[in-house]
């Protein structure tokens, strides 16, 4: 497979390797220049045009080890896609590159020669689809990344290629009554297939966030149920006293921060309860109502949790925003 997408490189440049301007090149195993005979590799620079120069790097003994193309003969600033070989003619990586920079597809390979990742880079960042690979050439995961992050729909398969379950990263989450809220990356919303159901005036779903682990490096709960209620005789504070009441023990208090950090908007409340498994969790209740509508963002988290995960509430409640 891979010898093949070799074989067209190598067909394609061989008029202008063997032009009067190839300069061949001999290195020693840490790439230093050396004599020949004490080489480990060497490579050939010819012209392709006025702004493009090509690279063909061989081993000693022969076999391609990468073909690519600079912007100037001494080698500076790469351009284009750049593949790499094993000394047995399989394929390692290809890497686009622009201004010396990685952008454009962006493939890297197992060593039995299998694909691994399969995906593009954008300003140094993933972007776009993208496919992960178990080792045997099985598809392990798909989706898309935007800007670095996972976005939308993924899904995962065990080895065999058997699918295991989806999930639905979001970068905004907008309630059926019109508020919106900007969500930080590893969020994934567990109520997809029921978004933005609205029953008698009450709209739930709910997100968890990925990756929240304590010190002995056992994952944490972590959630946001984002919640909006129709409630015109109703006040911020009694929506949110009267989902405490029906916990038991449950003593709401009001703060205006958290760990230090402030809230721009609204009303908090917090308080504790606990799992029907016996673990204790943090509540933080938030509202704000607009007109005739609440919204509600309840953070449901263990104690103890990093710092960095805590300021995410308050990036996530300090976007709010009405339509």
């Amino acid at each position: 497979m891979n010898k093949l997408v070799l074989f067209l490189l190598l067909a394609c440049s061989s008029h202008f390797v063997n032009g009067q301007d190839t300069t061949v090149v001999y290195f020693d195993s840490e790439w230093n220049e050396c004599d020949k005979g004490e080489h480990a590799y060497y490579g050939k620079t010819f012209q392709i045009n006025d702004s493009l120069w090509g690279q063909l790097d061989f081993y000693a003994s022969g076999a391609p080890q990468m073909i690519g193309s600079y912007e100037e003969e001494e080698k500076e600033t790469r351009s284009g896609e750049f593949i790499y070989f094993t000394e047995e003619g399989d394929t390692t990586g290809i890497y686009g590159y622009k201004k010396d920079e990685k952008e454009g597809r962006y493939i890297t390979f197992f060593e039995n020669g299998n694909r691994e990742i399969v995906t593009r880079l954008e300003n140094g960042l993933q972007n776009g689809p993208t496919v992960y690979y178990h080792e045997n050439g099985a598809i392990s995961s798909k989706g898309e990344f935007k800007k670095g992050s996972r976005f939308g729909k993924w899904d995962y398969y065990d080895v065999e290629g058997e699918f295991i379950a989806s999930e639905y990263f979001v970068r905004e989450y907008k309630a059926p009554c019109g508020y919106k809220v900007e969500i930080p990356e590893r969020w994934i919303m567990t109520t997809f297939e029921d978004y933005g159901k609205v029953h008698k005036g009450v709209s739930l779903d709910r997100l968890f966030r990925k990756g929240v682990y304590n010190k002995k490096g056992e994952a944490q709960f972590f959630s946001l149920d984002a919640i909006c209620l129709n409630r015109p005789n109703l006040s911020a504070y009694d929506v949110c006293r009267n989902m405490a009441s029906g916990i038991d023990k449950a003593k709401m208090k009001t703060i205006s921060d958290y760990e230090g950090m402030t809230f721009k908007k609204g009303e908090f409340y917090t308080y504790k309860k606990k799992t029907d498994d016996g673990k204790k969790l943090v509540v933080l209740l938030f509202a704000h109502k607009h007109g005739e509508d609440i919204a509600q963002l309840k953070f449901s988290f263990e104690p103890k949790v990093e710092e960095e995960v805590i300021a995410e509430i308050f990036e996530i409640v300090n976007s709010l925003d009405w339509d």
